[in-house]
């Protein structure tokens, strides 16, 4: 009886400690691939790497990355700590699952405004690889990049000049980070026009970072366009930022 009474008064104690903690949860935040729907075909191995990506949450700690299943239960699959926006993971081939992604900033959570399905094809046998031409079985994988700085939606306060920054990825590239990044090159492309009628152009050869000019009073767009000298992957997700005086 005496072990009762004093877990319900260290509830009791959490419970009003958790009642009155300061903060706020962080701003609600759009996912950024793999799209809705969207079906990775898997090639000859038991589990296919996948890149999940979504926007930076102002004020979040960490993001937890959830894989639920597609029925009735939405069954939670995994449930993943990642510090960044974005994580790659090895998912079983011949699946189907729903994804979304949390943010949190210490007891205060958000959730991303979309859940997302994804479905990762079946798995291509040796018998069938064998069948395939030559110039199928060395396929090039297209790189790929996730925009970091600044976060979509960011409001820049009293500076001239921007400071654009992304992560890049190549399935099939070199292994170290630094080779990898001298085996890609980028284009940049900035406006003022979110149809991008009139960009800036910036062509960078093992660099994913730039500094551009800016206007106070005026909102920017801006995207990056990434190639291994085989494959260019065009960026069609362009964030946007804008700069505001002092």
């Amino acid at each position: 009886m005496k072990k009762k009474i004093v877990g319900l008064l260290w509830v009791g104690l959490l419970t009003s400690c958790t009642t009155y903690l300061p903060g706020e949860a962080p701003e609600q935040f759009s996912l950024l691939a793999p799209q809705d729907g969207e079906v990775i075909e898997g090639v000859t191995d038991a589990e296919i790497p996948v890149l999940f990506s979504w926007e930076v949450a102002s004020s979040a700690d960490y993001y937890i990355l959830t894989l639920q299943s597609t029925d009735a239960t939405g069954q939670v699959l995994l449930d993943s700590v990642v510090e960044e926006n974005s994580i790659r993971l090895d998912l079983p081939a011949d699946t189907e699952m729903n994804w979304l992604v949390s943010a949190v900033n210490g007891l205060f959570k958000s959730n991303s405004l979309e859940t997302y399905r994804l479905q990762i094809g079946e798995i291509i046998t040796v018998d069938e690889v064998v069948e395939e031409p030559l110039e199928d079985e060395s396929q090039n994988v297209a790189p790929t990049i996730v925009k970091t700085n600044p976060p979509n939606g960011e409001i820049i306060s009293g500076n001239s000049d921007a400071y654009l920054k992304w992560d890049f990825f190549d399935e099939d590239g070199p292994s170290e980070v630094a080779d990898l990044l001298q085996s890609l090159s980028f284009v940049v492309e900035i406006d003022t026009d979110e149809s991008f009628s009139n960009p800036r152009v910036f062509n960078l050869d093992g660099k994913n970072d730039i500094w551009v000019a800016t206007n106070p009073n005026t909102t920017y767009y801006w995207r990056v366009h990434v190639s291994d000298g085989t494959d260019e992957t065009e960026d069609l997700t362009p964030f946007v930022f804008e700069i505001i005086p002092n």
